[in-house]
């Protein structure tokens, strides 16, 4: 783990919140802001666009990037946990 001055980088200690009801509101919100930029997206290329396809692949891979090294930051490797999210 990366360290500053002596102090660990990667941790972070949140009592009394459930770190799987964290990550469940997280996404739910990653979700809502995706629909509403792809939207407002949409509106401006059009849906069937080879630009719009493009954008949107863009767009949603940072996004879910973003969300993830975020996550990441908080709680170490959750990739485990975001496969149970999956099914």
């Amino acid at each position: 783990m990366d360290s500053v001055d002596g102090k660990k980088l990667g941790q972070v200690v949140i009592d009394g919140v459930d770190v799987i009801d964290l990550i469940t509101w997280i996404n739910k919100k990653n979700k809502k802001y995706l629909a509403n930029g792809m939207d407002e997206v949409e509106k401006v290329l059009g849906k069937d666009s080879e630009d719009f396809i493009k954008v949107r692949k863009i767009f949603l891979d940072s996004f879910n990037d973003y969300t993830r090294s975020i996550l990441v930051s908080l709680f170490g490797n959750i990739e485990g946990l975001f496969n149970e999210f999956r099914r």
